[in-house]
């Protein structure tokens, strides 16, 4: 059986260099979070090919997973937990046409 469940889901109309969640305020403070599922346009189409998926800890954004050389519009990012109350994604690559990258989910998950 699966523990993992959603702490956040947040639909994007995405442009830009990154995207950031809202904050996440969760009931008692900080959670653990250990993955991220991205939502995005093919990769041919202004996709992310390679991006950085970062949490604020400390009072700081660190990376905590690297995606480069993405072959799908969707993927899971699983990394050691850290507790913190944002997320962020920082899109350094898209494919396609345009000058912009499109994300239109994030998920982020953690233990409870």
């Amino acid at each position: 059986m699966n523990t993992h469940r959603p702490f956040a889901n947040l639909a994007l109309a995405a442009a830009g260099v990154w995207f950031a969640l809202a904050t996440l305020s969760f009931a008692g403070g900080p959670q653990a979070v250990d993955a991220v599922a991205v939502f995005g346009e093919a990769i041919n189409n202004d996709g992310v090919i390679d991006a950085d998926l970062q949490a604020e800890v400390g009072g700081k954004f660190v990376t905590v997973a690297e995606v480069r050389n993405a072959t799908n519009a969707s993927w899971l990012a699983r990394f050691d937990a850290v507790h913190t109350r944002r997320v962020r994604l920082q899109v350094l690559h898209s494919g396609g046409p345009c000058p912009h990258t499109d994300v239109y989910e994030m998920e982020v998950f953690g233990r409870p």
